[in-house]
């Protein structure tokens, strides 16, 4: 971690796996976990699947794709972390060094890798500011599980009305439960998050319009 990355630490003041640390501690714990940070061009691939994962990624700027390809080609999204997110703790916390994912750059994009196995192991010194990180990251972790379930359950869903009615209500709950949404992926995005075909997709979505179900301008779709 160089002195031109210290300009990042406010930003990691107020991620959730530094919740509760200074700004001090923080720029000590980088040091600690040997964290280093990678630029990455749009559509760049950040991590090929079955290939090793440098570690936990924070986005420092930008965004990125983690998704998976089956047998036949098929791309299925599994998010699209943002800024200040996390990616690939639950796969180092359960002991997966090999990816099962491949992570793209959805744009110019810079990211912060720590080392997870130093992070869940106490240094030497046993600072108080590591056991709060190792805390912090047990709730990630659990959060993490619950956001996993939900696309389980969107996924587990027969028809792909079911689908895309269980995908608009999960967001409604996220952005404050407002009867508008903003989708936070393109309609091409949004067919391979929710496993189906981006025509019938989208044809359903025009079904739903006229059943007065809900009504969509552009990526903002209001549920009636």
């Amino acid at each position: 971690m160089t002195k031109n990355h210290l300009e990042y630490i406010p930003l990691l003041m107020n991620n959730r796996l530094f919740e509760g640390i200074s700004s001090e501690d923080i720029e000590n714990i980088l040091v600690c976990l040997n964290a280093f940070v990678k630029n990455y061009e749009k559509k760049e691939t950040v991590i090929r699947e079955n290939e090793p994962i440098p570690g936990i990624g924070i986005i420092l700027r930008g965004s990125i794709q983690i998704s998976k390809t089956d047998l036949l080609g098929n791309i299925n999204i599994i998010a699209e972390p943002k800024k200040n997110q996390l990616f690939a703790e639950t796969f180092e916390a359960a002991g997966i060094h090999i990816s099962p994912v491949r992570v793209t750059s959805k744009e110019s994009t810079k990211i912060l890798f720590i080392q997870y196995g130093k992070m869940m192991n106490m240094c030497s010194n046993s600072c108080v500011f590591h056991s709060r990180m190792i805390v912090n990251m047990m709730k990630i972790i659990a959060v993490k599980n619950t956001e996993l379930n939900k696309k389980i359950d969107i996924l587990s869903k027969r028809t792909i009305r079911e689908k895309l009615m269980a995908y608009f209500l999960m967001e409604m709950n996220l952005q404050g439960k407002s009867r508008k949404i903003r989708l936070a992926f393109s309609k091409t995005d949004l067919a391979d998050y929710i496993c189906t075909d981006r025509s019938s997709m989208s044809r359903e979505i025009s079904r739903m319009q006229e059943d007065g179900i809900i009504q969509v301008k552009g990526r903002d779709i209001t549920i009636i």
